[in-house]
């Protein structure tokens, strides 16, 4: 007997009122945050371009906005004109929604990220041999300020030598490249999976650092 059903158009499809994904070889319940996934999937959006329905533009700094600002204009990658309201700028960079900021909008600029979302965070562990930990801070803040805290947080505890190659200066070598550590940081952040509960981790080995 050979039985053929066609694949719905509509997912995820209820069975008793629960909702299951296939793992391997069981069926498993999916959580709330796998039915949201898949719903947004669906749709063809993501978490952050949802509008925080619970904000308003007073959440909004227009300090850290301002430096994100003049942070533009010195790069001159977008020149953002000082006559564009605060409002203005977020409408152009496409962070509001029927006068909503988006949820990106609160991760970049928000006065408070982690009132929102409190796993929006970044936790950074130094570990030893064993799994012991030797070390390790929380940065909050903004996407720029976790960015910014991390590095500082390298800055302090890297190793560091000099080298001379004929002239009075000298070359400062990083135990790792600061502009790649910055890279994998930004990536972390900003790629990570935010229905997932837990914080962004940075956790550094003697031999290696892992960003999940």
């Amino acid at each position: 007997v050979i039985i053929e059903v066609l694949e719905s158009q509509v997912k995820p499809v209820q069975c008793w009122g629960r909702y299951f994904k296939r793992v391997d070889k069981s069926n498993r319940q999916m959580t709330d945050d796998d039915i949201t996934r898949l719903v947004l999937d669906k749709v063809g959006s993501t978490w952050d371009e949802i509008a925080e329905i619970r904000a308003k533009l007073a959440d909004i700094s227009a300090e850290k906005l301002s430096m994100f600002r003049a942070l533009c204009n010195e790069k001159r990658r977008r020149i953002i004109p000082a006559r564009d309201s605060h409002k203005a700028v977020l409408e152009k960079l496409g962070l509001l929604k029927n006068g909503k900021p988006l949820r990106a909008a609160m991760l970049l600029f928000a006065k408070e990220p982690q009132r929102w979302y409190p796993s929006a965070s970044l936790k950074i562990g130094r570990f030893r041999p064993g799994g012991i930990i030797v070390d390790d801070k929380e940065v909050g803040g903004t996407i720029f300020e976790q960015i910014d805290g991390a590095m500082d947080y390298f800055r302090e505890h890297l190793q560091t030598r000099f080298e001379f190659k004929g002239t009075p200066s000298r070359d400062v070598i990083w135990e790792y490249p600061l502009e790649a550590l910055r890279e994998a940081v930004t990536n972390a952040i900003c790629h990570r999976d935010y229905l997932d509960v837990s914080q962004t981790q940075i956790r550094w080995y003697d031999d290696k650092i892992l960003m999940v």
